[in-house]
């Protein structure tokens, strides 16, 4: 891989890769900013399906279990 190509990472929800209805970006650069923005994208979609009442930690953690970072593919800077 040469300099200026990157591996590509996709955030996927029950299976299909997020848009920006999520209020995120769908690919990432590295997996850790990913898997950071799956933390947050799984707070705010727990406080929507909940109609916005305080969550408990588990319903956090059952949220994140729906989300998944698959590496997709390379591109060039």
């Amino acid at each position: 891989m040469s300099d200026n190509q990157h591996l590509v990472y996709v955030i996927y929800y029950d299976g299909a890769p997020i848009d920006h209805a999520f209020g995120s970006r769908a690919a990432y650069l590295k997996e850790g900013t990913a898997r950071a923005q799956i933390k947050r994208l799984a707070k705010n979609a727990a406080y929507r399906t909940h109609y916005y009442r305080r969550v408990t930690k588990e319903e956090i953690e059952a949220e994140i279990s729906r989300f998944t970072v698959v590496p997709y593919g390379r591109v060039t800077e």
